[in-house]
């Protein structure tokens, strides 16, 4: 506790290195007096810190590992593709609209068809904090006996957007269901507090919701492949979690 603590007090003892970030319905006269009053009175230091790369990376591709830890008898599997790229924004869209068809997919075959899982989904994005890296994964929970059988029917639903692209009327489900998220946000107070405490992180230009309701008309069924193609056709990882008891195969 007295470590801690003391970090505690080390990160949050100055103020000005802070960027503060302010949504909702509020005179601005008035928060600009409650700034001055009581953002302006903390302890400042002429330091900046910036994050630091000490090196850790994830575990590298093509591997599988097993952790048997627990008595219940099921299992959960998670499959990786981690990679360091550089950052571009259409890239990063794309990846995240991939995940979400490849979630419908995977809720067809996985636990539609097959049966084998109750939940299943996928997602995508590409992180910025230290270095740059695309994270894409697939995960679901199964019975310990699936765990194989389900990695490859996985692995397949991907790999048919890879060969042969998604379908039309998946790709619509995607934006529609993108377009209603967007309308659905713009009216929320935490979402305008992450946007644009994100622009401010980032040092990005500002994007209005217009500009992703753009990106949504534009996505097609051509870019999904591509970028999955270009990303996700090579090695990946493989982690369970399997009950104590269970044999690994």
């Amino acid at each position: 506790y007295n470590q801690i603590y003391k970090i505690y007090k080390e990160r949050f003892k100055y103020g000005s290195d802070f960027t503060f970030v302010f949504v909702g319905n509020f005179d601005v006269d008035v928060l600009k007096d409650h700034c001055t009053r009581y953002l302006g009175d903390l302890p400042s230091s002429k330091n900046k810190e910036v994050a630091k790369d000490v090196g850790m990376r994830a575990r590298s591709a093509p591997d599988k590992l097993v952790v048997n830890k627990g008595l219940d008898q099921k299992s959960s599997v998670r499959i990786s593709f981690i990679k360091e790229v550089k950052y571009d924004k259409k890239e990063a869209y794309l990846l995240e609209s991939l995940g979400e068809l490849l979630t419908i997919k995977l809720i067809e075959q996985l636990r539609e068809e097959m049966s084998g899982v109750y939940g299943t989904s996928a997602y995508g994005y590409v992180s910025r904090d230290v270095y740059t890296r695309l994270i894409f994964a697939i995960g679901f929970p199964c019975g310990p006996e699936n765990v194989d059988t389900l990695t490859d029917a996985a692995i397949g639903e991907l790999r048919k957007i890879i060969e042969s692209g998604p379908d039309d009327k998946d790709v619509e489900k995607v934006r529609q269901a993108q377009i209603r998220e967007v309308e659905q946000n713009v009216q929320k107070n935490r979402f305008w507090l992450n946007h644009l405490r994100n622009t401010a992180y980032y040092n990005d230009d500002f994007s209005s919701p217009d500009d992703k309701l753009k990106a949504i008309d534009d996505l097609s069924a051509e870019d999904l492949q591509s970028i999955a193609k270009k990303y996700l056709s090579g090695d990946y990882l493989v982690t369970v979690l399997m009950p104590e008891n269970a044999n690994e195969k």
